[in-house]
């Protein structure tokens, strides 16, 4: 299913339309270089209507 997919941050960034591996994929892609030197790992979040009244990804990055 593709959904409108945001990059985590302070805007709204919006990457498009992509399913969650294609979210997922661009997440690895676009990493900063410095996050990958220090451990952290891309993922995806896709959210609920209800709680956050609508139905996307958004791509962060964490610690594993």
């Amino acid at each position: 299913m593709k959904l409108l997919t945001y990059f985590d941050g302070v805007g709204r960034e919006s990457a498009g339309y992509m399913t969650r591996n294609q979210a997922l994929k661009l997440a690895e892609r676009t990493m900063p270089k410095d996050l990958k030197r220090a451990g952290f790992v891309a993922g995806v979040f896709e959210s609920d209507p209800i709680i956050h009244g609508a139905h996307y990804y958004r791509i962060g990055y964490g610690k594993a």
